[in-house]
């Protein structure tokens, strides 16, 4: 992960992780394992974190929404 890393969308980074996964259970080199895997557990550790960002924003948005209509 570069310094682009944060201006990845989770679609991306989702797919980047399919990468890895797919290099690592057709055979990568075993030197390259380690560096693979490090990828992705940073990668879905970010994914995580817009997923929860995200749905606080849902839940502030539903919320604003609930207050206008009482």
């Amino acid at each position: 992960m570069g310094a682009n890393a944060e201006k990845t969308t989770y679609a991306q980074d989702i797919a980047r992780v399919e990468d890895i996964v797919a290099k690592i259970s057709n055979g990568c080199d075993v030197d390259d394992m380690l560096g693979l895997a490090s990828e992705a557990a940073g990668l879905l550790a970010r994914c995580r974190e817009k997923l929860g960002k995200t749905g606080l924003e849902i839940e502030e948005v539903l919320k604003d929404l609930k207050g206008k209509d009482e």
